[in-house]
């Protein structure tokens, strides 16, 4: 969820005409529509019986380990979830529906979608890369915003064919650096290349910007547009 409150802060700066005070952003396995995330999660039978009821057994095991907080909050009725009924949670849709909903304050689906990455990268003012796998489970590729990316230059779109959700491993024994971390280790560089951190704290609009010339820095030696999908 940290590309959704990244992306989210900064379309509300821009929007309340607030400083930024990030420099540059890189995201991995985005989920861009919350609304499209639930449905392939529950429409497809593996993400469904394998991925959606193994996340909620760990949502369970973290409540309970934390009942009795719960039951303090609910003892001077400041309990804003119902979990009781998240423990009874067999698919994430429940569980999201009895507790990760209310908490972040989600009390209707347009709200929930509303906090959708979709709906607010287009107010983007800051260079940010956005790398997803196509047969990532919690985001469909047809979720992939191109369009917006096309229209914003601050928004790089990159997919590759494999990765699942934050996995991008590599090699027969992947057991060494992965795909993000070579994408982040020449991100940082590009960005400290580039000055853009020290500039951040003077101005409250970046120096970086995501022209042709910084494809090649961050992104190797692959030339990008602002959508490419890397094999």
């Amino acid at each position: 969820m940290g590309s959704v409150q990244l992306i989210r802060y900064v379309a509300e700066c821009r929007r309340k005409a607030r400083p930024c005070r990030i420099s540059a952003g890189l995201v991995f396995s985005v989920i861009w529509s919350l609304r499209e995330s639930d449905k392939a999660l529950h429409t497809n039978l593996f993400n469904k019986h394998v991925i959606s009821r193994f996340l909620t057994r760990r949502y369970r095991n973290l409540i309970k380990e934390n009942r009795q907080v719960f039951e303090d909050f609910q003892a001077r009725n400041e309990l804003c979830c119902d979990y009781e009924k998240a423990l009874r949670s067999t698919y994430l849709r429940e569980m999201n529906e009895a507790y990760v909903i209310p908490m972040f304050s989600y009390h209707h689906e347009p709200m929930q979608q509303s906090h959708s990455p979709c709906e607010n990268v287009g107010e983007l003012t800051i260079p940010v890369i956005a790398v997803n796998a196509v047969d990532d489970p919690f985001c469909p590729a047809d979720a992939i915003p191109e369009d917006v990316a096309e229209a914003n230059p601050n928004l790089i779109l990159v997919t590759t064919r494999r990765g699942g959700h934050i996995g991008f491993m590599q090699g027969l024994f992947p057991f060494r650096k992965t795909y993000m971390d070579r994408v982040l280790s020449q991100f940082l560089t590009g960005v400290l290349e580039h000055d853009c951190l020290s500039s951040s704290s003077s101005s409250s609009s970046s120096s970086l910007s995501l022209g042709e010339e910084s494809h090649a820095f961050l992104l190797g030696d692959c030339e990008l547009e602002n959508h490419a999908l890397l094999t």
